[in-house]
């Protein structure tokens, strides 16, 4: 399992089902107010890491203009 960064992070909480993400720092380090609650199941097999990971990848993803198609 690869470890991933958290320090990104100002408050996580998880137990078996649910991961959630309260708040983080965008990449220029200001927080971002957030919530973000996933439901996981052992079947799943995600490690938590790798979850946290692909949440900071959608969130340094651009966010789409409003009333472009292309």
């Amino acid at each position: 399992m690869s470890r991933f960064d958290d320090s990104m992070f100002r408050s996580m909480h998880w137990d078996r089902d649910h991961v959630r993400v309260d708040s983080f720092r965008t990449l220029t380090g200001k927080a971002k107010a957030t919530t973000v609650v996933v439901h996981l199941s052992a079947k799943d097999g995600y490690a938590l890491s790798d979850l946290l990971r692909q949440l900071h990848d959608l969130r340094a993803e651009p966010a789409p203009k409003a009333g472009r198609t292309s």
